[in-house]
């Protein structure tokens, strides 16, 4: 397929999870046949089905320990191009995912780091009071190509999983860009 499918880990994301699924609506809320949406859980819930089905989203329930290995297996079950992992779930602009998958062909990218946009001072003070070390996961943005090349992410890791998956992309050489939606 030539689209994006957005696996969000319940368990990783649970304090912020309504919020990330909203924003992911939001973004592609005029693109819905280009997104498959996967909301990856360790156990069923009455709750999560609920949530899932509110936004649309199939509930996969992966019962693996870590994150990483639960994002391995849903990555896996999607045949869509680019795999978006959402971490930090702020104010992305609307579309901006969807026109920057056009950057990704035209300058020949494997990769991406997207940063919310902030919304004042109060989020610029923030992020340099809180300084880089407790900051949210952050969201990645990666070509399947590059996904299966470097074997995804470390099956032994929990939010560690996302920054390890990046150094290693960038180890590898992978191109890599940060983008500020």
């Amino acid at each position: 397929m030539n689209g994006y499918c957005v696996i969000i880990d319940a368990h990783l994301l649970e304090p912020r999870l309504l919020r990330c699924l909203a924003m992911v609506r939001r973004v592609f809320r005029s693109h819905v046949s280009q997104v498959e949406l996967n909301l990856v859980a360790k156990t069923r819930s009455d709750e999560l089905e609920k949530i899932a089905r509110y936004f649309n989203a199939r509930l996969e329930i992966i019962n693996q320990p870590t994150a990483g290995a639960r994002l391995n297996a849903a990555a896996r079950d999607t045949t869509q191009e680019l795999l978006v992992f959402p971490g930090h779930c702020g104010r992305f602009k609307k579309n901006a995912l969807v026109r920057n998958r056009e950057l990704f062909k035209e300058r020949g990218w494997d990769a991406a780091v997207l940063s919310p946009q902030e919304k004042g001072l109060f989020e610029r003070f923030n992020r340099l009071w809180l300084r880089q070390d407790s900051q949210p996961l952050s969201t990645l943005c990666v070509s399947r190509e590059w996904f299966e090349r470097i074997g995804g992410f470390d099956a032994q890791l929990e939010a560690s999983a996302y920054q390890d998956l990046l150094s290693r992309l960038l180890a590898c050489n992978a191109h890599v860009i940060e983008l500020a939606l």
